[in-house]
């Protein structure tokens, strides 16, 4: 029998218990998956100060969570890791221990961190060979709204894929967006008339390439809402994820590796800065 996937949680106890216990039960039952609830040690000070006392504290206090997830009905276990760079523990453990999706918090409560993202999640995103789900506190009780962009690229076909299975497992309805980038033509150069004819064949060329690339794609049983926006891709997603009020955001990750600190795609890394909502960036 094959070994269930495998979820690491980050957790810095910075987040209300009870809603960070059901996240983590939300994920692992969409995945199928056994849970790691893990959480580093902030500062070497803090723990030669106390004589160990936080160390103690915070695994007590983690093997708590767990038995809350497990009481779930989900597999758990938990782990403090020893002071350090926080996401450099996360992706050292990730790859030791076969982890298939790294779970973070954004920390976006202020303008300035919502600005920033968050170093640690930011910098897992950036770095991790796997998926990475970074979260948010959801509107809905249930995943009820899931928003995916493509571009056509081989990226966006396993970000779509995922999302479609993501709504099969939670009967969440999904959305297709793809972004409109500008004619080539300089519309300068163009009557007003001329202008608008290029802009609708644009479109309507861009629609259909992006309609044949999903019906090339195994969406399963999954009734895709679609729609094609002029803009940007990381506005497109970002307008839409702040007007219709979604749960969770799907994109693909590009050039990412193993190799620390890959950049990784402008669209996800200009969106992750300033997401009202999860995002969750689909690994290689």
């Amino acid at each position: 029998m094959p070994e269930a996937p495998h979820v690491l949680f980050a957790v810095d106890f910075d987040e209300d218990a009870h809603d960070a216990v059901r996240e983590a039960v939300r994920i692992a039952t969409l995945y199928d998956a056994k849970v790691s609830l893990v959480h580093v040690m902030p500062s070497f000070w803090r723990h030669w100060i106390s004589s160990g006392l936080t160390d103690k504290q915070a695994r007590d206090r983690l093997e708590r969570w767990a038995s809350k997830v497990a009481e779930q009905g989900v597999e758990a276990s938990h782990h403090v890791l020893p002071f350090g760079n926080v996401a450099d523990a996360l992706l050292a453990f990730a790859e030791q221990h076969e982890v298939s999706l790294i779970v973070t918090g954004a920390h976006t409560k202020s303008f300035l961190e919502r600005q920033l993202m968050g170093q640690t999640a930011e910098a897992v995103a950036r770095s991790a060979a796997q998926s990475v789900w970074i979260r948010h506190r959801p509107p809905h009780e249930d995943l009820q709204r899931v928003l995916c962009g493509v571009d056509g690229s081989a990226s966006s076909r396993r970000a779509l894929e995922e999302a479609a299975r993501i709504c099969q497992r939670s009967k969440a309805a999904l959305t297709i967006v793809s972004a409109i980038g500008d004619p080539t033509p300089h519309p300068l150069d163009l009557s007003e008339a001329e202008a608008q004819a290029l802009a609708e064949e644009h479109k309507q060329r861009h629609s259909q390439e992006i309609e044949a690339f999903v019906g090339d794609c195994d969406l399963g049983e999954v009734d895709a809402r679609r729609a094609h926006v002029w803009g940007h891709p990381w506005e497109v997603l970002l307008n839409m994820a702040q007007d219709e009020n979604y749960d969770l955001v799907v994109v693909g990750r590009t050039g990412a590796g193993r190799v620390r600190r890959v950049v990784i795609g402008g669209t996800a890394e200009r969106f992750l800065r300033r997401a009202p909502c999860s995002v969750l960036i689909i690994g290689s």
